[in-house]
């Protein structure tokens, strides 16, 4: 006995359509969204990752800065300069009224004028260094007092002494400790500059002779975070812990705050006591109201400089981040939506076609009703069909 196949209430699949087409249309949203936020999470370790080799490159560059001052406090020139300024007693109020001949080699005998030897060496070891290297603005050597003893270029004054970076860099005048400033504007020539200053070791290593200060333009440092962009709405920003700016890709002054200013200070705080390093990101608006998604990277300098205390923000607008994600989401909508219509079209053309045949319907109707018509049923004719099949067959004769 065959079975036939049930026929499909379109009507029925209609509703079901109806139905189920919402229900599928919130599921694929809420996956949408769930796929969403995880590339959130992703792109956030991303941005934070391209912080982190930032930040690593400025501390590389700083600390190899400090190196080259180191190495200039200790060529001899530069030792014999400030021995011969510690040979000359000190007096505070004959310090402060110096002038240009106190640079000048103390020889004996006396030199002819014009003679090169008459040039303080230090100085003009100082001058080939900065025409070696253009970054380097100026050059200053000071004796174990805070007097000047060579420098690149004139000077107003020859005694800084009181000065906030020679004290801090000849400390205890034991050992001394290399001082480094933070990014400084200067508007003169409108660009950053940077001040390291390294103390200068006695012969035999005891004591502080003098101070060597130098003073850097800061573009080439500046420039590992002015080329951190990632897509075209990307920026990069150096800044404080207390979310002041210290430079953007975008001009900006140097006391203007970072727009995610309050959630950096809470997130530092969150993982200030955490045990494992972990990567910082968050989520933010900037203030033109522009979605952004921000990764963050710590300086390690602040280990160092506590003043130093800098982090690295990368950030790119979520419209570019997530534009792939929703363009799929929309297309899926738009699916969905067509979907919907084409369904909708077919039901309403199918209920048109029924109902614009009332009269073949009825003629079919008074058909079956009709006494001198006989229908026999499928199943009726199966059965006889095998009734037949089973019955002996008859030898004809």
């Amino acid at each position: 006995m065959t079975r036939r196949v049930p026929r499909i209430n379109v009507h029925v699949l209609s509703v079901f359509l109806v139905v189920g087409i919402p229900i599928l249309a919130i599921g694929a949203f809420l996956a949408v969204g769930s796929g969403q936020a995880q590339l959130r999470q992703s792109y956030g370790q991303q941005l934070a990752q391209v912080a982190e080799h930032t930040a690593a490159g400025l501390d590389a560059y700083i600390y190899r800065r400090i190196i080259d001052a180191a190495l200039l406090a200790r060529v001899p020139d530069v030792r014999e300069a400030v021995a011969a300024g510690n040979a000359v007693a000190f007096d505070r109020q004959a310090a402060e009224r110096l002038g240009p001949a106190w640079l000048t080699p103390k020889t004996t005998p006396p030199r002819k004028e014009g003679d090169p030897a008459a040039v303080n060496p230090a100085a003009r070891f100082f001058s080939e260094a900065v025409a070696a290297d253009p970054l380097f603005r100026d050059i200053v050597a000071t004796d174990a007092h805070g007097r000047v003893v060579a420098a690149f270029g004139g000077r107003s004054s020859l005694y800084v002494g009181d000065e906030a970076w020679w004290q801090e860099a000849h400390s205890d005048g034991q050992h001394g400790r290399a001082v480094v400033s933070d990014i400084l504007w200067d508007k003169r020539t409108r660009s950053y500059y940077l001040e390291i200053a390294t103390p200068i070791p006695s012969e035999r290593g005891d004591v502080v002779a003098g101070v060597l200060r130098t003073i850097l333009d800061a573009r080439e440092m500046l420039a590992m975070v002015a080329d951190t962009q990632l897509g075209s709405s990307g920026n990069a920003f150096l800044l404080r812990e207390d979310g002041s700016v210290v430079y953007s890709r975008w001009p900006a002054s140097s006391s203007q705050q970072f727009f995610a200013a309050d959630l950096l200070r809470e997130k530092l705080r969150a993982t200030r006591e955490a045990i494992q390093p972990v990567r910082l990101f968050l989520a933010a608006r900037s203030d033109d109201g522009t979605g952004q998604m921000i990764g963050l990277a710590r300086s390690q300098l602040g280990l160092s400089y506590p003043h130093l205390s800098w982090l690295v923000a990368v950030s790119q607008a979520d419209a570019e981040l997530f534009s792939p994600v929703r363009a799929t989401g929309w297309n899926l909508l738009l699916v969905l939506a067509l979907t919907a219509v084409g369904v909708l079209g077919f039901t309403l053309w199918d209920s048109r076609r029924l109902a614009a045949k009332p009269e073949i319907m009825e003629a079919d109707l008074e058909l079956v009703k009709h006494p001198r018509v006989h229908w026999i049923e499928e199943d009726e004719q199966e059965e006889t069909e095998a009734e037949e099949s089973d019955r002996p067959a008859v030898a004809q004769v």
